[in-house]
């Protein structure tokens, strides 16, 4: 391991060289004095917008990507009455991190599904999140759930900047906008205490290692090199009820009762954890070339970056 490791690190070094001359992967800052949200850092394949919410702000920003990320639109938005992470059900803040869409909701659909007058609450419409999210449910044991965006009240429109009981309340024609701008399943939805930014260079470099740590586990997969892929697995890692022991022989099981001809990793994303220092989510298809045909599935992998930039993931799941 001392000498992969060492290895790792002389080729981070020799490719963000030879990138930082070329210019970089990315030509333009979304905001030239700050740098770029610094969750935005890979998006192949996952459409091309995101959803950035920063609750000190209170704001919501979509950024919009097509040769490099462009704020494309900005709203004002009331939060929960409470500052701080969602920890539980009825705790009346909004939660941190990195969220899907799941459904939307038009002012009609919600009168047919909760009546009139609760219906009239939300607005013009409501985008539905993922929360809690896996990671949320699995590794920090978050409860609650219900988080949307939504519009407000027509007869009251006007809500202070934390007056929700979790969710994020939005001017009803915006809802209406990001409705047909969002992609549901698809579009990031990133909800910070504060968003950070970062410059590109830095950015460039965060690439390069994730690039270097999620080809060594595709590889290790494909090779059925156990020692190695187990390697790149937290001693804290959690999947669904297992810890890391009874995951491994779980893994091990699997990896012996078949043989993969080939793995293949395509649409890879990478996003920042707004609230957790060197958290990141990796979504992508793998597809499996296995003697039976290929086999393709939706992975979600959940990066830490420790000292010494070695990543290594905390936690997985899969499907859409």
């Amino acid at each position: 391991m001392n000498f992969l490791a060492d290895h790792f690190l002389r080729t981070i070094t020799a490719l963000a060289t030879i990138l930082l001359l070329a210019g970089g992967m990315f030509t333009a800052d979304a905001n030239p004095q700050r740098g770029i949200p610094d969750n935005l850092l890979m998006f192949g394949g996952y459409g091309d917008a995101a959803l950035v919410v920063d609750k000190e702000e209170c704001s919501v920003s979509v950024y919009r990507k097509a040769d490099f990320w462009k704020l494309e639109s900005k709203y004002p938005c009331s939060s929960g009455k409470k500052n701080g992470d969602k920890q539980h059900a009825g705790d009346d803040r909004t939660p941190n991190g990195i969220y899907r869409f799941i459904r939307a909701w038009n002012d009609k659909q919600l009168q047919r599904q909760y009546g009139t007058t609760t219906a009239k609450l939300y607005g013009s419409g409501a985008l539905v999140t993922d929360y809690p999210n896996f990671l949320d449910f699995i590794y920090y044991r978050k409860t609650g759930n219900g988080i949307w965006l939504h519009g407000v009240d027509r007869n009251n429109p006007q809500r202070p900047p934390r007056d929700t009981d979790g969710c994020l309340a939005l001017p009803n024609d915006e809802i209406l906008k990001l409705v047909d701008r969002l992609e549901p399943l698809v579009t990031p939805v990133i909800i910070a205490r504060k968003m950070r930014w970062a410059p590109s260079v830095e950015m460039e470099k965060l690439r390069l290692e994730f690039r270097l740590a999620i080809d060594m586990w595709r590889d290790s997969l494909e090779k059925g090199d156990m020692l190695d892929h187990l390697s790149l697995y937290a001693d804290d890692f959690r999947y669904r009820d297992m810890d890391r022991s009874e995951w491994e022989a779980f893994r091990i099981n699997v990896f012996d009762s078949r043989t993969l001809q080939s793995v293949r990793l395509e649409d890879v994303m990478l996003v920042a954890d707004p609230e957790v220092p060197d958290l990141y989510l990796s979504r992508f298809t793998q597809v499996l070339a296995t003697a039976d045909g290929p086999v393709s599935t939706t992975k979600r992998l959940y990066w830490r970056r420790n000292e010494g930039r070695r990543w290594q993931i905390v936690s997985e799941d899969a499907g859409e």
